[in-house]
């Protein structure tokens, strides 16, 4: 399997690259969980030396995406259900602060923008277009996160956006779920309009609590959220 190729407009570093794509093929599943993977045949894939792999490979080790085991070597870890229950709780945080922030610079054209996705998301649920639905939900949390004009606030929830996008499609696949989760995200924006900032915030991480739940569950896992 090709994890791709290395752009030569790609000025970066050449491990930064590698650890990208590597990263990238972890998180969309083309690598998946307890697979091995080996520096020459990545170096091969890539047709780059095995340095930067390695490098790359110590990187994605830090970040507890692969694991090296003395006899085997490198495995892929992937994301474990302690790993959601970690990812959403910082993500109930910075996210309820992005709406925060937003609720406060908020343009009237970024709202204008939100009820539009808003509208589209509902067709999308009324056509059972669940990838639609998928890539609205994703420029609806940009937008919003934009808004809130922090650059560093911005940076974590990307990062954080790139690990669940592999699993949170599984609380956008239930039909009652997705009805429930437009009329979140609809008193969102009406919270961001009026520049309420304590309850857009206070609404919007009950509205992760909700989902993570939703999807632990999924998982086969029961869990009180307090």
């Amino acid at each position: 399997m090709s994890l791709g190729y290395i752009d030569p407009k790609d000025f970066r570093p050449i491990r930064d690259i590698v650890y990208e794509i590597i990263r990238n093929a972890i998180l969309d599943g083309r690598l998946e969980k307890g697979k091995r993977i080996m520096e020459t045949t990545i170096a091969d894939d890539l047709s780059i030396s095995r340095t930067p792999v390695r490098e790359a490979f110590r990187m994605l080790e830090n970040e507890g995406l692969i694991e090296y085991f003395p006899k085997t070597g490198i495995i892929v870890k992937g994301i474990t259900l302690e790993d959601i229950v970690y990812i959403y709780d910082v993500r109930e945080v910075l996210e309820g602060l992005a709406v925060h922030k937003a609720c406060m610079f908020i343009t009237k054209e970024e709202i204008n923008k939100l009820k539009e996705i808003l509208r589209l998301m509902e067709q999308a649920i009324d056509n059972k277009d669940n990838e639609s639905l998928f890539m609205l939900h994703s420029k609806y949390n940009k937008i919003i996160i934009d808004a809130s004009q922090n650059p560093k606030l911005i940076e974590y929830l990307t990062n954080i956006y790139e690990y669940i996008n592999s699993f949170r499609k599984i609380t956008l696949s239930y039909n009652e779920r997705k009805i429930i989760s437009l009329k979140e995200h609809i008193q969102i924006v009406e919270y961001l309009e009026a520049g309420d900032a304590v309850n857009g915030e206070k609404y919007c991480r009950e509205h992760i609590r909700v989902a993570k739940q939703i999807l632990l569950e999924s998982a086969g896992r029961k869990l009180i959220i307090k």
